[in-house]
């Protein structure tokens, strides 16, 4: 199994170990895409990082998951 050249998407990507993952995933040569509910905090994480990509996103709420599903395939179409 590989760890790199593959597109990775984090929920929970802003703090702790969803955050620690991007990190790696990110310095492993992949595309890393993040979600979080605080906007302020994912905007702060993605100047921080600016090979992430990522929004504003709840997956408690289930009618997030389509604009996720969505997003991804217009972003990364190949994945």
């Amino acid at each position: 199994m590989t760890f790199t050249g593959h597109t990775i998407l984090i929920t929970g990507g802003t703090s702790g170990i969803g955050l620690g993952f991007a990190k790696k995933f990110s310095e492993l040569g992949n595309k890393v895409i993040i979600t979080a509910r605080n906007e302020k905090r994912l905007n702060q994480i993605l100047n921080e990082n600016p090979t992430f990509t990522g929004f504003v996103s709840d997956v408690a709420d289930k009618n997030s998951l389509p604009p996720i599903s969505q997003l991804h395939q217009r972003k990364f179409p190949s994945t």
